[in-house]
């Protein structure tokens, strides 16, 4: 009987020795080798090799690209770490031009060389990333030449970082606080265009978060006092392809009533009358400053330009050129699109505007004066909003699930 007990005693003593070791040999390997993607509290560890799906916001040609010149690219799918989304659609990348070589004699290739180093979050709050573009099928792309705004790539990061709820913000979005009137959505050049219409947003300025969940997007409007502010009831919500494609519907949530639009009620659209009219305005304003700046004298009525005894520098007239028929060819467009929907029109005319354009990055591209320089970086800044025609030109099918 003495004997058992004692061997009792002697086996539960093992036991719980070995017990404490296995706790204690648990712990010192955590702590040799924690977890790529650990979680403690809010803070959230992104590890290295992570693959963000991104769409370029900004438009890179080694024609008009200067270093320096700020690029940005926004986040087109969620990155979950567990059951937390902690890089969320919306977030926008960005990084500077670093290096520009452009195309010259004997076959020099040219190219763009850009390094995205941050990434900001819709809340405001940023972090330091390293890493670099690849193509969607995971090709690096050291350097980068024509590429436009819309592309799709994919930004792989080099190095871990952390991010709290600070960066990733909450979970569920904030329910709509302005009345919606009407919603509608197209399709155009691959993405997708939902025009919203609030009730009496005067006082208000209008911002939206969307998120997919399963095959239905859901988008929640809101509005910030501001003051008045003149024409903003409307709001366009763009739509990435992988946000888009296999959906059933899209959910435009209301104060009132939610809306709901079907995937039998897609259109595929060309630029709006609005959109045109815009675009005219600002081409028009560029014009005017760089005769002015010139000693020209340029008409907004009438579109005249007319030529004082100046001299002018290397390749000044050349760009002027190419604005004045930009300006001309944007006016004889927003009257075309307000008056005729006729398909092939609306397609001859846009590949107008659109090789108008090509002839100001040209000329911009050869300018050698001081003087336009500012009207360059004007250019530069505006040119994807004049490029929008040729997005409008390139519809495509209604069926969402293609």
């Amino acid at each position: 009987m003495n004997f058992t007990h004692t061997s009792t005693n002697v086996v539960q003593k093992a036991a719980r020795r070995a017990a404490v070791l296995a706790i204690g040999l648990t712990m010192a390997l955590g702590m040799i080798a924690p977890s790529s993607s650990a979680q403690i509290g809010d803070r959230v560890t992104v590890p290295s090799g992570t693959t963000i799906a991104v769409k370029m916001d900004s438009t890179i040609e080694s024609g008009s690209a200067r270093e320096g010149d700020a690029v940005r690219a926004t986040v087109i799918a969620p990155i979950r770490i567990k059951d937390t989304v902690v890089i969320p659609t919306g977030t926008t990348l960005k990084g500077s031009v670093q290096e520009v070589t452009a195309a010259k004699a004997w076959g020099t290739s040219s190219g763009v060389t850009v390094a995205f180093d941050r990434l900001e979050s819709q809340t405001g709050a940023s972090v330091t990333v390293t890493g670099g573009l690849t193509t969607p099928a995971g090709e690096p792309m050291d350097t980068i030449d024509n590429l436009r705004r819309g592309t799709e790539l994919k930004f792989v990061l080099d190095r871990s970082f952390v991010v709290d709820s600070d960066f990733y913000g909450q979970t569920d979005p904030p329910a709509s606080n302005v009345r919606i009137l009407s919603a509608t959505a197209s399709t155009r050049a691959g993405q997708m265009f939902v025009r919203i219409v609030a009730q009496n947003t005067n006082v208000f300025r209008l911002t939206e978060t969307h998120e997919r969940r399963g095959d239905v997007v859901h988008i929640f409007v809101n509005g910030t006092r501001a003051g008045y502010v003149r024409g903003v009831n409307e709001l366009v919500v763009t739509l990435a392809p992988v946000e888009w494609r296999g959906i059933n519907e899209i959910v435009v949530h209301s104060l009132g009533n939610d809306i709901v639009i079907r995937s039998n009620s897609i259109g595929s659209g060309t630029i709006t009358a609005s959109e045109a009219a815009a675009i005219e305005k600002k081409v028009q304003s560029l014009l005017y400053d760089y005769a002015k700046m010139l000693g020209v004298r340029y008409s907004f009525f009438t579109g005249q330009v007319t030529f004082t005894s100046r001299n002018y520098r290397e390749n000044e007239v050349e760009l002027l050129f190419a604005l004045n028929s930009l300006a001309s060819a944007t006016r004889l467009y927003t009257q075309l699109i307000r008056t005729t929907d006729d398909v092939q029109g609306i397609e001859g005319a846009t590949d107008i505007v659109i090789e108008q354009a090509r002839s100001v990055d040209r000329a911009a591209a050869r300018a050698r004066s001081n003087r336009a320089e500012s009207i360059i970086r004007r250019w530069t800044a505006m040119r994807d909003e004049v490029l929008i025609a040729d997005n409008g030109n390139q519809s495509v099918s209604a069926n969402w699930n293609r």
